[in-house]
């Protein structure tokens, strides 16, 4: 009873760092042990041995020596105790590695927690045998240590976790605050009142000072033309009507100069409040080349409609002069019927060699064709024939001899066969076995 009070009391007052140094004191003072240990089960299933009786650590010379023994390294000793619960006593000297403390006598006994086993306690060296008495002594000494222990394990791991957690907490919020302190976002928390927090971004674009901006309303540096818009959405944010989408949004900065913001809100808690978090990107630059884009499309739709009107316009105007083209081509045709030909066929029944009445039919036929086909084609290649070819070209689409031609142009046969000649090359019939009447022909 005495031995469960003073273990009670070192559970109960000393810190957790000397609380197993001071249990196993008690231990081998009351077995009159030298040497001992308490261990205790980890998370990973190996062996956590926090106290050593005094002097063992330093006199201990095993290679790699640590109070963290692995499972592996346990030994069949260990592995009875933990595995099948049992305790063991020797009282012989044990087979122990090599540089660790020479082990005459022996004692191992597991520490239980309900139907598990947690730890182990073990004394050794003894200057008299070990006995059935010492073992059921550890054994009564280990059920109560036991459970305390695990309870204080729990509490322990508990307290490492939720240690471990707001380490990561804290850990993440500084990695945020980084985040948001140097990020190009504009980042701000807003009450329904007035900024709670704004990042460095936001002081930039809007011109103000962190002092100013706290004393204000997001409302505050929207644009006149904008601020319905945003009380709206806010109002709409407020009573969780909205999943608001991003927002393009004029604000006027302290400067007096408008910036564009493309940003989005969303409800979050924050200090223990319901409060709005925003974020956003300055737009200014693409809202001016926006519009810049804007205005020259709108340039560009006047010039093309004005292009069309001017199209619209050659077009009437282009068939105006073709309409009066073809007017004057038939009244100038009507004037030679009425005024040429009635004296053409008056001069046709006067007496006349047969000379003159060959000139006179190439005149008749040349004026009912100055309007034909052949007329338009000849006038496109009329440049570059001499007034000698044309005569020649319009004799031999008469259908006239290189001999006729000549005597009718008063020209040798060998002039006529030169014009002839280059008449053909001048119409790309120079290597072509096509008539040349023929070919003059068919221009009509």
């Amino acid at each position: 009873m005495k031995i469960r009070n003073e273990i009670t009391n070192i559970f109960s007052t000393v810190s957790d760092r000397k609380m197993y140094g001071e249990v196993l004191r008690v231990i081998l003072k009351a077995l009159k042990s030298e040497y001992g240990l308490v261990g205790y089960i980890d998370e990973n299933n190996d062996l956590v041995c926090p106290s050593l009786s005094n002097g063992l650590w330093e006199k201990c010379k095993i290679s790699n020596k640590d109070i963290v023994i692995p499972r592996k390294r346990w030994g069949d000793i260990w592995g009875q105790v933990f595995d099948e619960g049992k305790s063991l006593y020797f009282n012989n000297k044990l087979h122990v590695p090599k540089g660790h403390l020479p082990i005459n006598r022996s004692l191992f006994v597991p520490l239980p927690d309900k139907s598990k086993c947690i730890g182990m306690l073990a004394v050794a060296n003894k200057e008299t045998d070990y006995t059935e008495k010492d073992k059921q002594f550890l054994e009564s000494v280990a059920a109560y240590v036991g459970p305390i222990l695990c309870a204080r394990l729990q509490r322990d791991r508990q307290k490492a976790k939720r240690n471990q957690a707001e380490e990561s907490l804290k850990d993440a919020e500084n990695r945020f605050q980084t985040l948001v302190e140097f990020t190009q976002a504009i980042i701000w928390i807003y009450d329904g009142k007035r900024f709670l927090y704004i990042n460095p971004a936001g002081e930039q674009f809007t011109g103000y000072d962190k002092k100013k901006l706290y004393s204000m309303k997001p409302i505050d540096i929207v644009h006149p033309d904008m601020r319905t818009l945003a009380l709206k959405i806010e109002k709409e944010m407020t009573i969780g009507e909205n999943d608001f989408q991003k927002q393009d949004i004029k604000i006027i900065t302290e400067n007096r100069n408008i910036k564009w913001l493309e940003y989005k809100v969303s409800i979050i808690n924050y200090n223990g409040e319901t409060t709005i978090l925003g974020s956003g990107f300055d737009i200014t630059s693409r809202k001016k080349t926006e519009n810049a884009l804007k205005i020259k499309k709108e340039k560009l739709s006047k010039q093309t409609e004005h292009l069309a009107e001017l199209n619209t316009a050659l077009k009437v105007l282009i068939e105006h002069q073709d309409n009066e083209k073809q007017q004057l081509k038939n009244n100038i045709q009507a004037n030679i019927e009425k005024l040429i030909f009635p004296y053409l066929e008056g001069i046709e029944h006067a007496r006349l060699s047969e000379k003159n009445k060959t000139f006179l039919t190439i005149i008749r036929s040349n004026l009912e064709t100055v309007f034909s086909p052949f007329a338009n084609t000849l006038h496109q290649n009329i440049l570059a024939f001499t007034p000698t070819e044309i005569k020649v070209a319009d004799l031999i689409k008469q259908g006239k001899s290189n001999k006729e031609v000549a005597s009718f142009l008063c020209v040798s046969y060998d002039t006529v066969s030169f014009h002839r000649k280059n008449i053909r090359k001048k119409l790309a019939l120079t290597h072509s076995k096509i008539n040349l009447r023929t070919y003059l022909s068919s221009l009509s």
